[in-house]
Parts: structure tokens; sequence; C-alpha cells
């Protein structure tokens, strides 16, 4: 997984949390997240996304998954509880509020060509999902097979026959033959979509779901979830995060969380404890610390630790446009005198300062323009005027 955070701190997989009430771990084929009430969500890092809920929750959900009352027919229903007959209207009525301008929505795909369509028929692409003596016939019933296989001749078309789409598309079909339990035959090599396992690992069909680990040594002997094709370590090898390793090379657990032998951190918040996980005794070691000189306690990328000073820029853009320190944008048309950044905190270390700015309307344009700046340091006070026959007072 190239990255996983809690709560905004990035951590290392397998990972048990809050007393054993989350659970998260990878599996040859996805990251698994499960909770103590039921809850399961897997995510592949490619194309598919699963959630599975108990029973408990049937007719009480929304969104684009549904309701789960057993009614496929009312499951595209608004925030509001409107049933919608259109599905991008359906899809576009759970975007989140807020979201950026460059979000769209979907629409129809363009029509396949004849040509093509023929093309990705066949039993070396897409046709091979509903082909009844195929490594997936003993998946699905012919009408569902026909239904996966006009989606995967759509994406693949859209894509214009790209092979990593295709071999996507059947990887991920593959996955969802296994979840329900019916065994598949090998695929790969007929359709050109051979895959390199990492150094240390080999690829099976029908591996375990639930991998052993360096935190989680024995985990595959209390799976219970079907297997699934994917690249599961070698013989003398568990997972120390994203990579194979001998038992003699992994890390530390502490808390609840795993750490790579060799891996530093910062213990709790405000950087006062730093840490170590000693790949000798595979225990962590701490120590009282602070940040030194120049620098401050923050998080970058979800990694807590001691950063440089950096210095930071707030902008008044045009008539409307502010933009923070910490890169937020919006929009603001209003016409008076704002206070653009001020010390808010008294620290005897930082000299005060403020910056006014005094936004107008202008004679020659319907717009607000900044027709005026005051800039306070301490005692002194920096007066920037825009000197223009005709502002409005």
């Amino acid at each position: 997984m190239s990255s996983f955070q809690v709560n905004g701190s990035r951590m290392n997989l397998p990972l048990g949390w809050a007393g054993g009430r989350f659970h998260a771990f990878s599996s040859p084929s996805a990251v698994v997240l499960q909770f103590h009430f039921g809850l399961s969500v897997s995510f592949d890092e490619s194309r598919s996304l699963w959630v599975l809920v108990p029973e408990a929750y049937a007719g009480s959900l929304c969104g684009l998954g549904g309701d789960f009352n057993g009614n496929p027919k009312d499951d595209f229903r608004s925030p509001g509880g409107a049933l919608i007959p259109d599905a991008d209207m359906f899809a576009s009525s759970w975007r989140e509020p807020g979201l950026p301008t460059h979000c769209s929505g979907g629409g129809l795909a363009p029509r396949c060509p004849p040509e093509k369509e023929a093309q990705y028929q066949s039993r070396a692409s897409c046709g091979l999902l509903k082909d009844p003596d195929g490594p997936f016939s003993a998946c699905h019933e012919l009408t569902e097979a026909r239904i996966h296989t006009d989606n995967c001749i759509r994406d693949v078309c859209a894509s214009d026959g790209s092979q990593e789409i295709l071999c996507e598309v059947l990887r991920s079909y593959a996955l969802q033959c296994q979840r329900r339990g019916f065994s598949i035959r090998p695929w790969r090599q007929e359709v050109g979509c051979e895959t390199a396992c990492p150094i240390h690992s080999h690829y099976e069909l029908c591996g375990s779901s639930c991998p052993n680990s360096c935190a989680e040594p024995n985990l595959t002997a209390s799976c219970r979830t079907p297997c699934q094709e994917g690249c599961q370590c070698d013989e003398g090898f568990v997972l120390s995060g994203a990579d194979c390793v001998p038992p003699a090379q992994c890390g530390c657990t502490s808390q609840g969380r795993y750490y790579l032998a060799g891996e530093t951190f910062w213990e709790g918040e405000g950087c006062r404890r730093f840490c170590r996980c000693e790949a000798s005794s595979h225990q962590v070691h701490c120590s009282d610390s602070s940040c030194g000189p120049g620098e401050r306690c923050g998080t970058l990328k979800g990694i807590s630790g001691c950063r440089p000073l950096a210095p930071g820029t707030c902008q008044a853009l045009g008539p409307l446009r502010y933009m923070t320190f910490d890169q937020k944008t919006f929009d603001f048309p209003g016409t008076c005198k704002f206070i653009l950044s001020e010390l808010c905190v008294s620290l005897g270390s930082l000299p005060f300062f403020r910056v006014e700015v005094r936004k107008e309307n202008s004679p020659s344009a319907p717009v607000a323009a900044i027709s005026e700046i005051v800039i306070l340091v301490n005692g002194t006070q920096i007066h920037l005027q825009k000197e223009t026959p005709g502002w409005s007072r």
C-alpha cells in the first residue's frame, strides 16, 4: 500500500487499533480493513473497492451502494430519498459538497466501433469471461457472464485497447469469483497478463487471503475467507510492511503498531520522545528529545517529526479570490478593510505584525479591487494606497 493513514498519521500494515476494534492488513490482492461491528472494506489499489456489512444494516443504508433492502429497483435514491431514473443523475446527487471545480459528471461512454467490439469479444480478450469452457466458467450464469463481458469491452474500448486495463478488469472479476467461493482455473497466460512478483515471493492461483506477517505470524491458520490469486511470500518468509523477509529481519510491534527494522519515529504529540525499532532485539527503544533550533514539530504526508521552519505565503488574488498559508482558496466579493494576516498568539520571540487590505469598487470595472494596504510591525506603520481618481468611499 503506497500510503495508509489513521487520523492523519502514516502507519505500516498490519495494524491493530483501539483495543482490537479495528484491524488492517495486506492480502495478496487488496488492503483489508475489518471493524469489530462487522464492517469490512477491501481496496485493490487499482480498480475495485469492496464494502461488506452485516445483515443488521439491511434497509438502513444509502449512497452509491444502495439501501441493502433486497430490492435493486429502488437503489437509485437521492440523499433526500427521491427515486432517480437516470444513473448519471443518481451518481451526481451523491457527490460530496464542496468538491473542486474539476470534478464533472460521467455520462455515457461513446459506443465501441463494431470492428473493435468484435476484436474484444474474442477469447484472447474480454470474451474469455463468457467462454463456457474458460477459466471462469464455474463462476456465473450465462446472463451474468454477458453483463461482465459487455462491461469489459466498454472499459477496454474506452482505453483504446489498453492491455493494462484488460488485465485489471479480468483480475477484478477473478477476485470477485474467488470471494464468492468459486474456483477459477489459470487465465493470465491466455491473455498475456502474466504478473511479476517482488523478490522472495511467487504467484499462486489460490493462495491464502490472510498471509502471515511479522506482526501476525500465524494469521493464515485462522483465516476464514476464501483463497485469492496473487503474490505470496516464499517458504520461510513473512510480510514486513509490503516486503517479504525472513523472521530474523522482522521489525517491532508496539502499542498495536508495526514498525520496520531500523525505523525511527516520534512518539506521541509535541516531538518529546524519539524512538527506534532495534533490528537485533525487535524492541522499540525511546528517549527524551526535542526539535533543534530552526525546527518545529509537525506532520508532513502523515509522518510526524521535526521539520525545518519554512516561509509561507497567503494571497489576495484579484477581485474575489484569497489563498491561505495552507493553500486553501476561497472567493469573497466583499468591499471593506480586512485583516489579511496578523500574529494572534503572543510569543515573546516573534515580532508582532499585521497586514490589512482594503477593497473598494472601481469606477472602471464592475468588481472590487485592492485600494489600500496597511502594514504594522511593532510600532511602525507602513501605508500603501492606490491613487486613482474617482474611487468610491
